[in-house]
């Protein structure tokens, strides 16, 4: 297919993902706010960080937390444990 709309697909380097992961949590809580902005985010998170060996607890902090100060702050703690390395 031309296009896909898992993010795993279309951004191979880890840094893209974040960041496109980043700008859709800032877009969704701008469109529909607190809490619902955050809540329809967690099925996302899967497709964002498909192939991140070791992922998981940076994972259940972002599907748990409610706070979008403490997801924004994990989205960064991934950037930096991620960085440089290959995803597959």
């Amino acid at each position: 297919p031309l296009y896909s709309s898992a993010a795993s697909d279309v951004y191979k380097r880890q840094e893209e993902r974040v960041a496109v992961c980043r700008e859709h949590l800032e877009r969704s809580l701008d469109w529909k706010g607190m809490p619902l902005g955050i809540l329809e985010m967690r099925r996302h998170y899967g497709n964002y960080f498909k192939g991140f060996h070791g992922i998981k607890p940076f994972r259940m902090k972002l599907v748990t937390s409610s706070d979008p100060n403490e997801l924004f702050d994990t989205l960064s703690e991934i950037e930096e444990h991620f960085a440089g390395v290959e995803i597959v």
